[in-house]
């Protein structure tokens, strides 16, 4: 339950630089720059901040209006939220027209896992 964490001071949205369809998010970097605001650690004994992160707005093939905001990051402070905002904003890629999804991702066999995306 949400309600039960608490709250970031700052929240800043990370606004869509052009109309279309929400073709890409690379979630490693939405990742990365969550840990940069401390919701994520290094060390096992590294706190984290439960106030903290990234929250999504928008889903891969959804359409998305110019200015509309694709994440909302939650920050300690004003300077936190503005140094991960350019990483979460490149994060994002809006296509002009929506492609269809692929049924399968991955292939998992004995071997491993096999990227079917590429």
């Amino acid at each position: 339950d949400p309600d039960r964490l608490p709250r970031a001071p700052v929240q800043r949205a990370v606004p869509a630089t052009a109309a279309g369809y929400l073709a890409r998010a690379n979630a490693l970097e939405i990742a990365l720059a969550g840990k940069a605001l401390g919701a994520g650690r290094d060390r096992r004994d590294a706190p984290i901040d439960l106030a903290v992160g990234i929250v999504l707005q928008k889903k891969i093939g959804d359409p998305v209006v110019k200015g509309e905001p694709l994440a909302v990051i939650h920050a300690r402070t004003p300077a936190d939220a503005e140094k991960v905002a350019n990483r979460v904003a490149a994060s994002f890629a809006i296509a002009e027209r929506a492609s269809p999804r692929p049924l399968l991702l991955r292939r998992v066999t004995t071997s491993g896992v096999e990227r079917l995306d590429m």
